[in-house]
Formats: structure tokens, C-alpha cells, sequence
């Protein structure tokens, strides 16, 4: 080391554990690179000598390798280096840091030091000075404002990159009289603003305060506090950082009173994200105190708005302008055929590129596809449309592809279409043509790298461009409105609030924060692995701890086992992938092995103090691995407890039990049910002499289909799978279960469903016979239905309905019917099988689900059509499905709604008969009443596979209200006590029920049955509203405001007045499974 050298000097920081649920951080100075002045070599141990620099700053440093046996008197600092990494052993600021650190925070001079040389520098200065940026400056000049006349609870959004911290930071400061907490929404994003608190971010260099203040005193609270006296450490802290749930439940809600009066100002970071009831609650104990309030959009997470007097707002558009963001134009196409899509996307592409070059500038395409196959055809429509950009192909299993890198950079081609590709190898300016072919999937990609998109720092480049087809849903609900020329952050404000977009968020935020912690060696493959492409299984251990230490994992994984180690420090979540090669079973030969490949993750989470651990291998419990990072012996959760993860299901029906018996024989101990013997498992006598070893379950969750599966020795699963942070996400869910002590699991138990084998349809009456659940799972376009040698049709098109029960009950006939096809089957009881269905007559139709094509009555009978009873029974292929205690849900009074059906004819139903209008038709009737009710678009859709006779849809203030309607001709003239009258109608409204929640389904099942019914020559069914409006209301649904839908039948035949017991049964068994299954009550139209 010689002068003139250049010395990297890691961060001084005094630290202290002052409390069981704090600590305190006094930052010394940050990392930072210093100037050797003066180098001499110092003995620091009999046989060694060491480095002793001065560097520019004054200070004298020793650099050693080992901790020394003696320090030189003359040292103010000792640097240990080992490798390229260096840490401080000591340093004499230490002890000052940690005196001043000791004192009550009214005993220091450190606060008016700040407001002393505090400076917000006016715009007019910028490019003069180095300052603040406009949005930072405006946003301050708000909240000084604000305070000279009040300390309401104030509000500033600010869009994410335009200085929100830094704005925080002046605030705190510059214009806070005591000490100030801030509270933040999770724990991730504590750290980082410790962090920026630590040294006052860019205050200094931004001049707002001056070089030589002090750093801060930074508290942390870790842990809720209990006792008034784990808050007394906040008096040596000029401010305090901690996670909305640590202050806000729990045993730290009755301290709230004694938090408040320690602080002048409180602010909350990230508003949109903390759920309103517990922050609200909180902030009571504040009032008359300064609230600040930031965030990115001022609606939360939660739906719900953020509350507080709206300072200030920066739009993107300024953003834009101001040029934090650059512009990126949004190319909409429109085409509803799937199989023609591609090619449209690629036109409008090559378009905008040719467009692009004459202008003078030098732009690049990207098409971005979700697999290899899709990649080759996407690629084979830009040869033939674009040979002289010679267009290439990219993805993972090439590896990185120098010839395609250099080809791209001399411009041999000017058109790439990649899978998963996107951020390995592609980090050129000149990428500004981004066609999205698969836009279902590629959004999270696509606003990953939207950066990329928008770099100016090439020559000859220009504004972005993405194509995207806006008939299919995903894609355009965020691309459409957060890429418009006009764009402005009020309008956009509604991103996250998108469940969809909120999970690409999530992945792109997962992504980025995630680091490798393994350094692969030279000769080792990379075996093409990264986050991005790893997909756990949804199974789970759970281990009790509140404290993690992820990079400690070294201590229980053998070196040479590792193949790849990634952590992400904000999502808390550590991957290990691990190859291991046992010997085979089948030799003694130790050179005969085998190669295992295992992925583990593990997530903490610190609202449930619990750490998940998933892995491939089911047969390892890692509680070395877990013991290691979180420094305390693995304790697992296990018994009944961890049934509890059914608790929340309704409709539960068990699948599987297993039961391990009490004082028997180790060959008898374990018994297995399952399908229609899982009711044997819940005798009585089994109950008395048996525990519950696993459970498997599925049934209905937030008004979804849902299924866990739990095991006494602790393990949780789903038959989901998906990327690292939806794991993550899963498991929190799990979690909150799993600590939630008022979930019965007993309870549980007894309001199963139970399935029993059945040789006879039972003698009730049939509410629903439905397509079998493997359709309902699919788009609608997705699975074809098929005749001779006609072009096959989308199951849109075609419907399906129960025709009668057979005398003695061993079959019944149901019927599938398009518009111009028909066919009957039967569906018999009893064989080999259980039960089997055969077509009785009509069309012969086949299904199509991808390459696969199979006889509808063959497919049926592997997947048979769900029939579903009035008493809330099931019957599954050959099993009775009923719950061991009916709950019955009248319908209330109040949702029976009397119309007046003066001039209608009950027995007429659609309003459109042979290409005529029938204006006192039911249908009719109900058209007029509900266009009273200003709807947006209404759309006649009655027909087979129809979603409603009428779907409704409208923007309310707070809402996109969808109304699905069922309308049914009467068996009389007038209301009466039929029965029949009432019982189609429901079963068209519980057929309905899976549209419920799926919005962007149903208005792309909507269009593309209107582009069909177009392209073929007919009317539009739209009677308000058009395609255009439609698409707009579900980008809103999708991106700003909740979607709420509700299920009404229209039947005249019913009479309020006159319910019978028959009537009042399939009412009661429409709206007790609605409820419990999509939890949307039913609502009848009748007579009075």
C-alpha cells in the first residue's frame, strides 16, 4: 500500500441492544474511500509488522490481517482485511459515539444543528447547485405550509423514484421540533430506512444540511413492546423506526398512549400498503401531534383509500417531463382470435420499428414469448414478414449466445424473440420495440425491465414502444392505462390496487432484491439456474423463531452439496438448490451413483415469527439447516396445531384421511381412507381409539376454489406450485392459521363434507347438472368442442343442462347444445367403474384440450359432470357428496325484489324471437329495469353457454358493480306455487356462480362470443354500452376499483306473498351454496 493509493473504508457505527424489543444504531461516518497520505510499518507483534496510513481526513489507521497482539498508541482505527472484504476491529470514535449515544436526546446539540444550517435551496438555483428535485422541493414547501396553520393529518404522494426518502428525511430534519417515528409497512423497508436515517441520505450532498452535523441517534423497535419500560430507550433517540405491527397490535395497542408522548411527529412510509383499521387505530393516540402520511397512490392495499388532507400530488405526466421517467407509447391491437394474434402483433411491431428507423433512429425489437415452442412459431411470422432484419431466437436452454449479443450490437439483426430472456444478455438502450405475444404471462417481465425500455444513454434513440393485443385480458389491464400518451399518476394511481399486477410487482420486487451468496466455481456449469425459472411445490414445515440469519445456512450444508445459494433480505426468504450422489441400492459399487437434485427455501416471517421451510425432499426435516439460521434448536410445530390450516374452507370435503391408532400392533397402527371411505374414518368408534395422521382437503376460500393438506408430524401442502415469492406469500397465509388459536380443528371435523359410494341417484330434487370441473378450471376458448368435420367451437358456445331422472333412479339424461348442435347422454350408475356415460343420440362431439382430442362421452367419463340437489348434495361420478350437518340459509325477505310486470307475458322469456323483438317478453322487462338503473353496458347474452341471460355492468363511486341475470318464462299466467317455475332459474344462476371474482374472464367469454356472432353475420348483443366501454370498465375493475358482482333471478312465476316450502327449499339451496362458495347472496325478482 503506497501514498496516493486509494483505501475503501467500510461504515463506523456504534450499535447497542438497549431494550427486549429495541435497539439503538449511532453511525460514525459510511462506507467511503479515503486518500493514503503517509504510509509506516508498526510492529504489532513480535515477528509482524503492519501498515499504519494516515489518511487524507486526518486519520491514522492500522491494516492487519489478524487481530493484532498490540495496537500501535498512535492508531485511531484497526482494519482488518481479509480478502477484498474489510471490517472495523476498533476505532476511537467508538467510545464517543457510543457516549453521545447515552444521553437523552434534549441533552444533545444534535437537533439544532440541523434547524440551524437547514437550507432548501429555491428551484430557481437547480443547475447551479446541486438540490433537491422539484417534487421534493414542492412537496416540503406543502408540509411547511400545512404546519403553520395546522397539524391535521396530511398526505403526499409521490410517485415511486422522485425522492420520497429524501423528502422524508428533510422533513424530519429540518421541521420536527422532538423526536420522530417512523413507521413503515414492512420489515424489509425498516432496514433500508435505518439505513438512510443512519447518515441522513443525501441531506449533506443536496446541501439542506450542512457537511459537519452530527448523524442521528436511530432507534429501532425490533420486537411489541409489553411494559411501559421497553420504551424508555426512545428518550436517547432522536428518531425510531419500527414496522406498523409491532406498534399497532398485540400488547403494544394499550401502550400506544405512552408511545405518542414521546414524539413530535409521526410518519408512516408506504401508506398504500398498511391496512386502514390497524393504522387508524393506532394514529388515535396521536391527535394533536404531526401526522405525515407518504405514499406512492393514495389507495391501499386493502382497497380502501388512504385517509389524511391530500399536500401534494406529483403526476406522472410531470415525472415524465421532467425526465425522471421517459415516455413509453402504448400500440394497442385489437384481435379476439387467438390463433391469428401473433401475426397481428408482429405487423404492428415491424410497423412501429420501420417507422422508427426512417426517423433516423436506432431501435431494436423484442418479442417476448412463454416457451420454446411458442417462440419458434412467434419467430417463423417474423422471417416471413421482416427477412431483412433477420430476425433470431433466444432462450434458456441455448445459454448465453455471444453470436446473437454480437449480432444485436452491429445490428446483423434487429429483431430478437426470447424466452425468459429478457434480462440475461439484452441490456441495450437501443431495445425500444417490445412486442408481448404472451401477455397473460409476461407482465411481471415486461415491468421488470420497462427501465431498460426508457434508457437514454444510447445515441440515436427515441420514446419506447410496447404492443400488446388488448382482447386478451392481463396485459393491457396495466400496459393500457399506465402507458397512455396522456398519462397522469391520478389515473394511475391504481396499479397495485390490481391483485394481477400487484403479483408481477411482487415478482419484479423479488427479482431485483434477490443476490447469489455462493460463488460458483470456474469449471462449475451454471446449469442455466436463477430464481426467475425455480418453482417450489406449495409444502411446508413450520419452525417456531423470531429471529433470522439466513447467510449462517454455511454451518449445516456441506460445501460440496451446494450448487446455487440465493437471499433475499426484504422478502426474507433464502434458496438453496443441492445435489448430492448417494450410492444406488442395487450395488456395492462405490462408483455406481446416483445424482439428487433438492430445492430448499426457507421464509421468515416476522408478523407470525415462524420460518417455513419447503424443500423437494420430503424425507429431510432440516432442523440443522433451521437451528443454524435462527440460532436457537429447531423447535417445529406439530400435533393439532397443525390442523388448523383447514380452518377458513368452506364446503371442506376430505379427500383423504389417514389414522394412527391408539395400543396397537406396529402392523395395524396406520390405516389410510379415502374417496367414499373417508367417512368410515370419522366413526365414532374410529374417533375414540385413532388420531388424525394427515388430511387432505379441498373446498371454497375467499370464494375460491381451495386445497390443504396437513400431517400430525407437522407438514402443510397444497397441490399448488409456483415461483419463490407466491411460496412466500402461501405460507404467510398458512402461518396466520397455524397461530390463529380460535380455529376448532374438531369443529373443523364435524362440518366436513362426506363423500359416500352410491349405486342409485338420490330421490331429491336436481338443482345443477354443470360441465365437469376440469372445464370450468379453463378459459372458456381454450377447450373446443368438436363435430365430424366441422371447425371446432370454444366451449362458449355450448351448453349443458339435466333432462330427467330414469325410473328407479339408476340413470338420469342430461343434453349439451350449441346453436345449431345437439347431443344426449345418459349417465348411469353401477359397472366396473362405478358409473359410466354414454351418448344416447344427436351430434357426435368430441373435446379438444390442446393436442388432445377425445369423444365428449368418453371424456365424461373421466371427468363427469357435477350434479348438484337442493339439500346442498353433490354427486361426483359415483359418489353421494352431503355435509354431516346441513346449515339452512333462507332467503332473507329483503332480497326478494317485486317488479311490476304490467303488459308481460310470463310465458314468453327472451326478447328476441326469430329476428324479432318480443317487448313483453321477460327478458324485455327486465332490460327496461335495470337500463333505469344506469348501467354502463348491458349485454344479451342468452344462449348456450351463455354466462346471464343479461350481464350488467356499471361504474359506481366506489365500485364496478356486475349484475348476472337469469330470467325464466312461467308455467301460468300468473305467479303461483310452482316449483319448476323456480328451479331452472336457479340452476342457471348457480352455473353462473364461476364467473363470480373472474371479471376479466367473463368480459373476454363476453367479447369473444360478440366477435364470433360479428364475424358470422349477426346483430351486436350489446343493448347499452359497446365492446369499446366494456374493456375500458374492465381495465378499472381490474385496476382502480373492486369488482363487486351479484347474481338476480328474474321469475314472475314467483310470488312473494306465496313462497311454498317447495320454492322456499331450492331458494334456500341456491343462496346457502352461493354463499358458501363464491359468498354472493341470491336476489329474485318476483311478483309481489
Amino acid at each position: 500500500m503506497n501514498v496516493g493509493d486509494v483505501v475503501k473504508l467500510p461504515r463506523l457505527a456504534h450499535q447497542e441492544i438497549v431494550a427486549p424489543s429495541g435497539r439503538i444504531v449511532r453511525l460514525v461516518f459510511p462506507e467511503h474511500s479515503e486518500r493514503v497520505v503517509e504510509v509506516d510499518h508498526v510492529a504489532v507483534s513480535p515477528r509482524k509488522k503492519a501498515p499504519l496510513l494516515l489518511l487524507s481526513e486526518g486519520d491514522r489507521v492500522l491494516v492487519v490481517d489478524a487481530q493484532p497482539a498490540t495496537v500501535p498508541s498512535g492508531a485511531d482505527g484497526v482494519l482488518l482485511r481479509n480478502g477484498t472484504k474489510t471490517r472495523w476491529l476498533e476505532h476511537r470514535r467508538l467510545a464517543a459515539a457510543k457516549a453521545e449515544a447515552a444521553q437523552a436526546a434534549a441533552e444533545r446539540m444534535t437537533r439544532d444543528a440541523w434547524t440551524q444550517s437547514f437550507e432548501i435551496a429555491p428551484l430557481h438555483k437547480r443547475g447551479r447547485v446541486k438540490t433537491l428535485r422539484p417534487p421534493q422541493y414542492g412537496a416540503l414547501c406543502a408540509i411547511q405550509a400545512h404546519w403553520s396553520l395546522s397539524n391535521d393529518i396530511a398526505t403526499v404522494v409521490m410517485p415511486t423514484g422522485t425522492g420520497k426518502t429524501e423528502t422524508i428525511l428533510a422533513a424530519f430534519a429540518g421541521m420536527a421540533t422532538g423526536a420522530t417515528l417512523v413507521v413503515v409497512p414492512s420489515t424489509a423497508l425498516k432496514g433500508q430506512t435505518i439505513a438512510k436515517f443512519a447518515n441522513l441520505g443525501l441531506l449533506r450532498e443536496l446541501g439542506v444540511v450542512h457537511p459537519a452535523v452530527p448523524n442521528p441517534v436511530v432507534g429501532i423497535l425490533n420486537h411489541r413492546p409489553r411494559v411501559a419500560a421497553d420504551l424508555d430507550f426512545i428518550d436517547r433517540c432522536d428518531v425510531v423506526i419500527t414496522v406498523v405491527n409491532t406498534v399497532a397490535q398485540a400488547e403494544a395497542v394499550a401502550l400506544g398512549p405512552e408511545l405518542a408522548k414521546k414524539f413530535d411527529l409521526l410518519v408512516l412510509d408506504e401508506a398504500h400498503h398498511v391496512a386502514a383499521s390497524s393504522w387508524t387505530d393506532f394514529r388515535k393516540h396521536f391527535q394533536g401531534r404531526k401526522i405525515l402520511q407518504f405514499t406512492a397512490t393514495p389507495f391501499r392495499r386493502d382497497g380502501k383509500p388512504v385517509d389524511g388532507k391530500v399536500l401534494y400530488t406529483y403526476p406522472l405526466r410531470r415525472a415524465q417531463e421532467d425526465g425522471y421517467f421517459t415516455k413509453i407509447n402504448f400500440r394497442p391491437v385489437v384481435e379476439p382470435d387467438a390463433s391469428d394474434a401473433d401475426r397481428v402483433i408482429a405487423e404492428e411491431a415491424i410497423a412501429q420499428l420501420r417507422q422508427d428507423l426512417s426517423s433516423g433512429l436506432d431501435h431494436i425489437i423484442m418479442a417476448r414469448c412463454e416457451t420454446i415452442e411458442r417462440a419458434e412459431t412467434v419467430h417463423a411470422i417474423y422471417n416471413s414478414q421482416a427477412p431483412d432484419f433477420a430476425p433470431v431466437v433466444v432462450h434458456s436452454g441455448q445459454g448465453t449466445s455471444t453470436s446473437v449479443l454480437a449480432a444485436l450490437t452491429n445490428r446483423a439483426t434487429r429483431i430478437v424473440v426470447c424466452v425468459d430472456m429478457l434480462g440475461e444478455g439484452f441490456d441495450l438502450p437501443h431495445l425500444k420495440v417490445a412486442a408481448v405475444h404472451d401477455s397473460h404471462k409476461s407482465l411481471a417481465i415486461l415491468l421488470q425491465f420497462a427501465g431498460r425500455f426508457t434508457r437514454t444513454s444510447g445515441t440515436n434513440i427515441g420514446e419506447a414502444s410496447v404492443v400488446a393485443n388488448v382482447a386478451t385480458a392481463k396485459i393491457r389491464n396495466a400496459l393500457d392505462t399506465l402507458y397512455t400518451e396522456d398519462a397522469d399518476w391520478n389515473k394511475l394511481l391504481a396499479e397495485f390496487s390490481s391483485q394481477a399486477v400487484r403479483d408481477h410487482a411482487e415478482l419484479v420486487d423479488f427479482l431485483n432484491n434477490t443476490q447469489r451468496l455462493d460463488a460458483p466455481a470456474e469449471n462449475e456449469p451454471s446449469y442455466g439456474l436463477s430464481p426467475s425459472i425455480l418453482r417450489p411445490k406449495f409444502s411446508t414445515l413450520a419452525f417456531d423463531s423470531s429471529t433470522f440469519y439466513p447467510k449462517r445456512f454455511w454451518s449445516a450444508i456441506a460445501r460440496n452439496e451446494l450448487v446455487g445459494a440465493w437471499l433475499n433480505e426484504k422478502a426474507r426468504t433464502l434458496t438453496l438448490v443441492l445435489r448430492t450422489e448417494p450410492q444406488v441400492a442395487w450395488t456395492r459399487s462405490k462408483a455406481v451413483r446416483d445424482t439428487v437434485w433438492d430445492l430448499v427455501v426457507l421464509f421468515h416471517d416476522p408478523s407470525t415469527n415462524l420460518v417455513f421451510v419447503a424443500s423437494t425432499d420430503h424425507d429431510t426435516n432440516y432442523t440443522e439447516l433451521v437451528a443454524a439460521v435462527t440460532g436457537a434448536p429447531a423447535s417445529q410445530l406439530s400435533g393439532d396445531t397443525v390442523f388448523r390450516a383447514l380452518g377458513g374452507l368452506s364446503r371442506l370435503l376430505l379427500n383423504v384421511v389417514g389414522l394412527k391408532r391408539h395400543g396397537t400392533r406396529r402392523s395395524v397402527s396406520f390405516s389410510m381412507y379415502s374417496g367414499t371411505n373417508v367417512a368410515d374414518a370419522l366413526t365414532p368408534q374410529n374417533k375414540a381409539t385413532s388420531t388424525k395422521s394427515n388430511v387432505m382437503g379441498s373446498g371454497y376460500e375467499n370464494g375460491e376454489p381451495a386445497n390443504v393438506g396437513c400431517s400430525f408430524k407437522g407438514r402443510v401442502w397444497s397441490r399448488e406450485v409456483g415461483r419463490i415469492h407466491q411460496f412466500a406469500m402461501w405460507a404467510r397465509h398458512v402461518g396466520l392459521k397455524l397461530r390463529d388459536s380460535s380455529i376448532d380443528t374438531e369443529q373443523i371435523i364435524e362440518n366436513v363434507l362426506l363423500p359416500e359410494e352410491i349405486d342409485v341417484f338420490p330421490d331429491r330434487q336436481v338443482l345443477c347438472l354443470d360441465w365437469p370441473r376440469e372445464f370450468q378450471e379453463r378459459s372458456d376458448e381454450r377447450v373446443l368442442i368438436s363435430s365430424g368435420d366441422n371447425e371446432p367451437e370454444p366451449l362458449s358456445s355450448f351448453g349443458i343442462e339435466f333432462v330427467d331422472c330414469a325410473p328407479g333412479r339408476k340413470s338420469l339424461r342430461f343434453r349439451v347444445s350449441s346453436a345449431a348442435q345437439s347431443a344426449a347422454f345418459v349417465y348411469g350408475l353401477g359397472g366396473p367403474n362405478g358409473f359410466a356415460i354414454r351418448q344416447d343420440g344427436g351430434s357426435r362431439f368430441a373435446v379438444e384440450l390442446g393436442r388432445r382430442k377425445v369423444d365428449l362421452d368418453s371424456w365424461f367419463c373421466t371427468c363427469p359432470p357435477s350434479i348438484l340437489y337442493v339439500d346442498g348434495s353433490e354427486v361426483d361420478g359415483y359418489a353421494l357428496i352431503q355435509p354431516r350437518k346441513r346449515i339452512v340459509q333462507p332467503l332473507p325477505p329483503g332480497n326478494f325484489l317485486v317488479w311490476d310486470w304490467t303488459g308481460v307475458d310470463f310465458a314468453k322469456e327472451s326478447m328476441w324471437k326469430n329476428g324479432m323483438y318480443v317487448a313483453d317478453s321477460i327478458q324485455a322487462r327486465a332490460r327496461d329495469v335495470l337500463t333505469a338503473d344506469a348501467f354502463d353496458v348491458i349485454v344479451d347474452d342468452d344462449g348456450p353457454g351463455e354466462a346471464a341471460d343479461l350481464v350488467c355492468v356499471a361504474e359506481r363511486p366506489d365500485r364496478v358493480q356486475v349484475v348476472l341475470v337469469h330470467c325464466k318464462f312461467s308455467g301460468g299466467a300468473t305467479a303461483g306455487e310452482r316449483v319448476k317455475d323456480i328451479v331452472e332459474v336457479c340452476s342457471q344462476a348457480v352455473r353462473s356462480s364461476r364467473w363470480m371474482w373472474r371479471f376479466d374472464d367473463l368480459c373476454q367469454h363476453l367479447l369473444a362470443r360478440e366477435s364470433r356472432r360479428l364475424k358470422g353475420g349477426g346483430q351486436s348483443r350489446f343493448v347499452v354500452g359497446d365492446a369499446k366501454r366494456l374493456r375500458a370498465l374492465e381495465r378499472i375493475g381490474a385496476l382502480q376499483k373492486e369488482v363487486r358482482c351479484e347474481i338476480l333471478i328474474v321469475q314472475p312465476g314467483l310470488s312473494r306473498a306465496k313462497v311454498t316450502e317447495g320454492q322456499g327449499v331450492v331458494l334456500s339451496g341456491t343462496h346457502g351454496f352461493l354463499l358458501e362458495t363464491v359468498k354472493v347472496p341470491l336476489r329474485a325478482a318476483c311478483s309481489a
